[in-house]
């Protein structure tokens, strides 16, 4: 077993002590007060713009067993580790998890286990440490740690010390104490790291010892009973160790881990039954957005985004057409898709990147690497443009997002062959530029084939489609020339008409482009059926485009579907969400099914069928099924479908 890191042991005398990474120190931290508050955020960096990912591993969806150490044994003693024992699983499943999620590691875990296993003597050391946890592990009292989310905690009973001169840790000693927990990690004999947490007994003589006279200044108190002490200090060092398990990813190198800049400060958290006493917990996602007004917090709704280095590749749509490329050789040489593809870059700041205002400003002088695999025959791609999302470049993490050209010169590593698709492999990389090295990756399928090819765009936005747009319309009022009737009869009549004029251009100035917002504030739909008695009706249109210098594409069908609950699992799958069905060589969607559950709703520009005593094969929606005419001089044409 081998020791991976010294920290500074904290000197005793000293009002203003130095920093042991990994400790709840003894003394409360001192809270920065934001100066001029009033004024409007601009950098983004907040209060601790060096409180950065380090590139080291971080615990998702902890895995926790909790190891009751010593003498446990009186009624007393197995209540109180009952009850931690409890704490821990409430907090792996309470909105204070919603913290930790912006740092990787998940919202959620597990107590998997809690056993009490004996101490060699009353005075530890680092090596008595890691011995206790290799002992439980050769008992097989506790697992091997070989999945990286396992978390061991520690609880000493109250006669048991620490003294480790290794790590700087001195708890509950008669003197010199200079933490009230710590974590760490050791390597285990069969080659694992295991990553753990001590918390000793934390008693009133333990709290005297470690602040002598200055119980006020002191990050726990007298007031407080030893459960609340322990229960703060285990959220803290908790926190730590899933946020920074190897003293090298989310840490500061001044003021240390998320639980360094908050020590001291506490709240509660209720689960069920139960409320607790937790320490505050350093937010990076709230320094940030509120330029350093709220660093520490004890709870959020919601998951924080993460905050990891992370690439994403976004197609604008996942397939090129042989016919298309040529059409636009016909006018151009050589041809260019603008906005082919983007990719995403989150988890950085502008200095790790490299990123100025040039970059901006024009073609990008700074984008990631990107590769196609296999290569394109008369193919290349190019960043023509980056956007920040704070274009003031204030320095804090943020988003950056690359617009990517395709261009050809011709269309030879098209297939040959009419009805064939051939896989490219797009890959994007990033490395920061100041150490350490972060690196992050993506990649997405494009497909090239040798077939009409009617597309839509979607934009950035993976999950939104600039070219599918929805409206609510009142009954009375009119949209691109028809009037909405008073009834659901009505709503068929109204949209097919919509859907022709558009087609034919017949709208009185109104286009789908100007009159159909991508905004979801502006283009938000109504739940209800009236609103102040007046009926309300929602509608979607998608605009389906197509290029080709001689082929026509033929009986060219857009499916529309409802989710009626927010989902992150859209993968196409035409067995479970996207079943199609129909007769007659007609082909409808069917209801998305997956383990018995609805998950998706088709929606037709015709009436729908009575399922209840005709089968949705039935259905027919005749609307949405349209040849698109090319047109030979190798112009975009474009046509709209529609639901209700």
């Amino acid at each position: 077993m081998t020791l991976k890191r010294k920290r500074n042991v904290k000197s005793p005398a000293k009002e203003v002590r130095s920093l042991i990474r990994g400790v709840v120190q003894p003394k409360r931290r001192k809270k920065k007060v934001t100066l001029a508050p009033d004024l409007a955020p601009a950098s983004g960096t907040g209060s601790f713009p060096d409180f950065l990912y380090g590139g080291g591993p971080v615990i998702n969806t902890p895995q926790v067993y909790a190891l009751f150490v010593g003498d446990w044994s009186s009624a007393a003693n197995q209540n109180r580790a009952t009850r931690l024992s409890q704490f821990i699983t409430d907090l792996l499943n309470s909105r204070y998890m919603n913290i930790l999620s912006q740092y990787g590691c998940g919202s959620s875990g597990t107590l998997v286990n809690s056993v009490f296993v004996a101490a060699p003597d009353n005075d530890l050391s680092a090596t008595d440490i890691h011995g206790i946890l290799q002992n439980a592990i050769n008992n097989n009292a506790i697992p091997e740690p070989t999945n990286p989310s396992n978390a061991y905690i520690l609880f000493l009973d109250d006669a048991t010390a620490v003294n480790d001169a290794t790590t700087g840790a001195v708890m509950c000693e008669a003197t010199s104490d200079t933490a009230f927990g710590y974590h760490d990690f050791f390597t285990t004999a069969a080659g694992n790291t295991c990553y753990f947490a001590v918390v000793p007994g934390l008693t009133d003589t333990c709290l005297k010892n470690s602040c002598p006279g200055d119980d006020g200044g002191c990050s726990l108190h007298l007031a407080q009973t030893q459960e609340q002490r322990q229960t703060q200090v285990s959220s803290h060092e908790l926190s730590e160790m899933f946020s920074d398990p190897q003293l090298n990813a989310w840490t500061d190198p001044v003021n240390g881990e998320n639980g360094d800049i908050c020590n001291g400060q506490s709240t509660t958290i209720t689960v069920g039954p139960n409320t607790w006493t937790v320490q505050l917990m350093y937010s990076k996602w709230d320094d940030m957005n509120t330029n350093g007004a709220t660093t520490c917090i004890g709870e959020t709704p919601t998951p924080l985004p993460s905050l990891l280095p992370a690439c994403a590749v976004i197609l604008d749509r996942s397939t090129f057409g042989k016919d298309e490329v040529d059409a636009l050789l016909h006018v151009a040489s050589p041809a260019s898709i603008e906005a082919a593809f983007y990719v995403v870059v989150d988890g950085y700041t502008p200095a790790q990147l490299g990123i100025t205002a040039a970059t901006l400003v024009g073609t990008p002088n700074v984008a990631p690497t990107v590769s196609l695999v296999p290569s394109v025959t008369g193919m290349s791609v190019e960043a023509s443009l980056c956007a920040a999302e704070d274009p003031a470049l204030g320095g804090g993490i943020q988003r950056f997002t690359w617009v990517y050209r395709a261009t050809f010169t011709n269309s030879n590593g098209f297939p040959a062959t009419v009805g064939t698709v051939t896989s490219v492999t797009l890959s994007a990389s990033v490395t920061s530029i100041t150490a350490p090295a972060l690196i992050a990756s993506g990649s997405a399928i494009l497909q090239l084939i040798h077939e009409p090819n009617p597309y839509e765009l979607d934009g950035p936005v993976s999950w939104l489609s600039t070219d599918l747009r929805v409206f609510q319309i009142n009954a009375g009022d009119s949209k691109f020339g028809p009037t909405m009737g008073n009834s659901a009869a009505d709503a068929t009549t109204f949209i097919q008409q919509v859907i022709a004029n558009l087609n034919a251009g017949t709208t009185g100035g109104q286009t789908f482009d100007n009159n159909l917002s991508t905004d979801e504030n502006t283009s938000q739909l109504e739940l209800a059926e009236t609103v102040n008695g007046t009926p309300v009706f929602n509608f979607g249109i998608a605009k389906v485009r197509y290029r080709a210098l001689s082929s026509d594409a033929t009986n060219v069908r857009v499916f529309f579907r409802l989710f009626p609950a927010s989902t992150t699992s859209t993968d196409y799958n035409q067995t479970t969400t996207y079943r199609r069905g129909g007769q007659g060589g007609v082909t409808i969607p069917l209801l998305g099914i997956v383990g018995g559950e609805v998950v998706t709703i088709p929606c037709f520009a015709t009436p729908r069928v009575d399922t209840t005593t005709q089968s949705m094969n039935t259905q027919t929606d005749s609307t949405n099924i349209r040849t698109i005419v090319h047109d030979g001089s190798g112009a975009e044409v474009s046509d709209a479908r529609s639901i209700e």
